[in-house]
């Protein structure tokens, strides 16, 4: 079933022009406009993108262009964007990690790509063919999701933990903080289609968590997102979470019960037992190895300090925007 999944990545940049200052552009969008009108203009093989500052572009060729657009909560002194690729096909000979080194290298011609703590990359998956997630998948997935935490925990860096923009599916869940593991896995099984489940992972629709469901309340091209892997500013920093959401989601599909828990140990050796003993199609076992380099032990989830006035307001700014800026779904809608 895995071959031919479909992947969607944000990622978030600060990005500074070679030569041009920060002041001859007047906005964003005019910082974007050059860089469009400088790719499509270069004789070089360029990849093909577009401006969709505010998420309004409707191009027909939107699904297999890249979109240069704007994020609020990226702060920073550069040109602060969110690049989306194109709707990338993971599968066995697939040129998508040819795609993502060719942008990188694309853009770091023109541009200083650099990142800070408030950037981060977003990876979203979905299945072939525009097909929905069976329900068995979503739940084992969820199940693995709890059960590997600690793991995750001690795969990503300090700041992409107990972070509001990527919080706990557990720990800062009012629908399942406090509850056993096996009372989760229960109220799991409990659910009978794709709302519910999203309902249940993400506290009844709140997109901002380390696994995003919420795109399943928009029916058949729907992604699991994964918001907790950091800002990367070229394609080797960024491979191995793509390589990671991809098996992840693989090997929960094919260990569909929870009679394999005892079988993988809940730190970081446990996971990538998990994620190498049910072989993905395609996977780049180098550059997923690369993810666990000197990573070892469990970090137990805690839920995230209380928010400032000023943090409440932003994250009220960013889930208002959420829908309207749901790039990756238009992409998906699109093909």
């Amino acid at each position: 079933m895995e071959a031919g999944m479909r992947i969607g990545i944000e990622l978030e940049l600060l990005l500074q022009h070679r030569t041009k200052a920060k002041s001859e552009f007047t906005d964003l969008e005019s910082f974007a406009d050059y860089l469009v009108q400088h790719f499509h203009a270069s004789r070089k093989p360029h990849p093909r993108i577009h401006n969709d500052i505010d998420g309004l572009y409707d191009g027909l060729e939107d699904s297999t262009e890249w979109s240069l657009t704007d994020d609020v909560t990226i702060i920073g002194n550069s040109e602060q964007s969110e690049l989306v690729t194109p709707i990338l096909f993971y599968q066995a000979q697939s040129p998508w990690r040819d795609q993502l080194r060719h942008m990188f290298r694309a853009l770091n011609l023109v541009c200083k790509i650099s990142t800070n703590p408030t950037c981060a990359v977003h990876v979203h998956i979905s299945p072939p063919q525009g097909n929905p997630w069976s329900l068995r998948t979503l739940k084992s997935s969820s199940r693995h999701i709890f059960y590997f935490e600690p793991a995750i925990l001690s795969i990503v860096p300090d700041h992409r933990r107990y972070n509001r923009y990527a919080a706990s599916n557990y720990c800062d869940n009012s629908r399942l903080k406090g509850k056993t593991f096996r009372r989760c896995l229960a109220l799991i099984e409990r659910c009978t289609n794709h709302v519910e489940i999203a309902d249940l992972l993400n506290d009844g629709g709140r997109r901002y968590f380390a696994w995003n469901l919420t795109n399943l309340y928009y029916g058949g091209k729907t992604t699991i997102e994964f918001r907790q892997a950091p800002a990367s500013n070229d394609e080797k920093s960024c491979l191995p979470w793509v390589e990671f959401v991809a098996s992840f989601i693989h090997s929960s599909k094919i260990s569909a019960s929870d009679t394999t828990f005892p079988r993988f140990s809940r730190d970081v050796q446990g996971l990538k037992k998990f994620l190498t003993s049910f072989e993905l199609s395609g996977v780049n076992r180098g550059i997923l190895d690369s993810l666990f380099h000197r990573k070892s032990g469990a970090i137990e989830p805690r839920p995230m300090r209380e928010l400032t006035v000023s943090e409440q307001e932003m994250l009220k700014v960013k889930e208002s925007e959420g829908d309207r800026k749901n790039i990756v779904i238009k992409k998906l809608r699109s093909m």
